[in-house]
């Protein structure tokens, strides 16, 4: 899993997440959760879930992302990079998924029944100044289907109220951080967020990517501090900006 937060800002839409990778073996703070794609301006995909598939159970959790034989968060990269069209980025997604199902049927058989992943595409129109965030859900039905499901369209204008999107971990930081002993590491960056910005205009994008970098540092620590999460939450924080400038801006990059 993950913890990633999405802020619309006044100039831009800032992204954030966590670098923690959860394996059999343990974790590794490697990973890299926010993919720049090159084909379109000011867009970026990231995913949360169980995304990736190594080549063995016992391999050491940074060598597991050396030696994969399915990256979901690839393949969402891949589809988004043919198309702007987000259905066919759903059926691409899907496609690919089945396929490697088929050919490697005990890959995911403990999921059957489950959630597999969360994909999300996301893009800034700089005339518009308009943030969206496009995502859905991959499921392992019980009769082995592969389906996608909550299917979600926001956009977002400088106007509109300010909106905090999270994807991941988002009831552990709720429960367990905002409104439970984790808040003793919010700092104050996330007070300087809360307390100055309530529409999408007022947004400042460092108070912004300060808040954002904020609630997951806390989420970490909450989990270092014994109050662990289903899935890990930890290592560097990685924030971007789709902003007026067509390629993505590496605002804090491991």
């Amino acid at each position: 899993m993950t913890l990633i937060v999405a802020i619309p800002t006044a100039l831009g839409l800032i992204i954030a997440a966590d670098s923690r990778v959860s394996t059999w073996s343990g974790y590794c703070d490697l990973g890299f959760k926010i993919t720049e794609i090159e084909s379109h301006p000011r867009t970026a995909t990231f995913m949360t879930g169980t995304t990736t598939v190594s080549e063995g159970m016992n391999l050491d959790p940074c060598e597991h992302l050396k030696h994969l034989k399915f990256d979901a968060a690839d393949v969402l990269r891949e589809a988004a990079e043919r198309t702007d069209r987000f259905d066919e980025i759903i059926e691409f997604v899907l496609d690919g998924t089945r396929r490697f199902v088929a050919a490697n049927p005990n890959s995911y058989a403990p999921k059957k029944g489950l959630s597999l992943f969360q994909g999300v595409v996301a893009s800034f129109d700089a005339a518009t100044h308009r943030s969206r965030l496009q995502s859905f859900s991959v499921n392992y039905l019980n009769d082995g289907t592969i389906a996608a499901e909550d299917i979600v369209s926001e956009e977002f204008g400088p106007e509109d109220q300010s909106k905090i999107r999270l994807y991941g971990e988002a009831s552990y930081l709720i429960q367990s951080v905002l409104h439970g002993p984790g808040s003793r590491f919010l700092t104050e960056r996330y007070g300087r967020f809360q307390s100055s910005v309530k529409r999408i205009a007022e947004a400042d994008v460092n108070v912004a990517a300060d808040f954002a970098i904020d609630l997951i540092q806390a989420a970490s620590k909450t989990s270092d501090a014994g109050l662990r999460p289903a899935t890990g939450i930890g290592g560097p924080v990685d924030v971007l900006l789709l902003g007026d400038d067509e390629r993505p801006k590496r605002l804090q990059w491991k």
